[in-house]
């Protein structure tokens, strides 16, 4: 494995040698089926910025109270 520091982000080559092939199958195919939950995995950024809007939106419609009952008086 050899990191490419010439490219913006880096890129890694990886070798094998040609006697690998049974190595390299699965690695590749572990590697994809990877790579496909990362990208069906929702956002977890996206989310949270959807609910602090949301939140800033409540917070401004909610009214304030300044004086509370607190029920029985003696």
């Amino acid at each position: 494995m050899k990191k490419d520091i010439s490219e913006n982000p880096p890129r890694y080559l990886v070798f094998f040698k040609g006697r690998d092939a049974d190595v390299m199958e699965p690695a590749f195919k572990e590697y994809m089926a990877k790579n496909l939950r990362k990208e069906k995995k929702p956002s977890v950024k996206k989310a949270l910025s959807a609910f602090k809007e949301a939140a800033k939106k409540n917070h401004k419609t909610r009214e304030k109270v300044k004086v509370k009952d607190r029920g029985v008086e003696l």
